[in-house]
């Protein structure tokens, strides 16, 4: 299997080696799979990619959702006002680096950041992080 398991200690109880992988859907609407301590809950902040959750899943692995971490109004689409929209960047990081941080951002739901980076940057849309 290519999950990589956490190889630390638990930062509240110190138990190690007692991991469960769950689901959470994080303030962009988007589904996240987190590592969680068995013991005692505690949320780690190694997330594992959809497809090392479905091969856990198929491994038989249950993977229960959990509420997000804290309980926040979700951002709405600037675009069509849908809620649950992640914060897109106007100057992308693969062209701006660092100064992207400077430019302004707004919020996007994930089928209108998909739109603006097909249509505005499709030759770069594919990275890492965009």
């Amino acid at each position: 299997m290519s999950i990589r398991w956490p190889d630390k200690a638990c930062k509240r109880c110190g138990t190690k080696d007692h991991w469960n992988i769950r689901r959470c859907i994080n303030l962009g609407g988007q589904k996240t799979h987190l590592f969680v301590c068995a013991h005692c809950g505690e949320r780690t902040k190694d997330f594992i990619d959809k497809a090392a959750a479905a091969e856990a899943l198929a491994a038989g692995i249950e993977i229960l959702e959990i509420p997000p971490a804290y309980q926040a109004k979700r951002p709405k689409c600037v675009v069509c006002g849908a809620e649950g929209a992640e914060n897109h960047h106007w100057a992308p990081s693969a062209l701006f680096g660092l100064e992207a941080e400077r430019w302004p951002q707004s919020y996007l739901c994930q089928p209108c950041h998909r739109r603006w980076h097909a249509i505005v940057t499709p030759n770069i849309s594919a990275q890492p992080g965009l």
